[in-house]
């Protein structure tokens, strides 16, 4: 498993994200890791090897899309 954080980084904000399949089974886990180093990690499943790191532009992206998606106002 590969660690998402380099060395001497640290968490400086950590927000799990569960969804649950509408008619039942498994679940999906979306951790979204802050770092000491200005970083913004997201992790599918929680799983350290799946880390893709976002960009400022692209967290911001990704939150108005989700409020767009929810029906609220950017």
């Amino acid at each position: 498993m590969t660690e998402p954080l380099r060395t001497g980084e640290r968490e400086t904000y950590r927000h799990a994200l569960q969804a649950h399949r509408a008619f039942g089974g498994g679940a999906c886990t979306l951790l979204v890791l802050g770092t000491s180093r200005s970083r913004i990690l997201l992790l599918h499943h929680a799983a350290t090897d799946t880390a893709a790191e976002l960009t400022v532009e692209l967290a911001v992206e990704l939150a108005e899309t989700l409020r767009a998606a929810a029906g609220l106002e950017p």
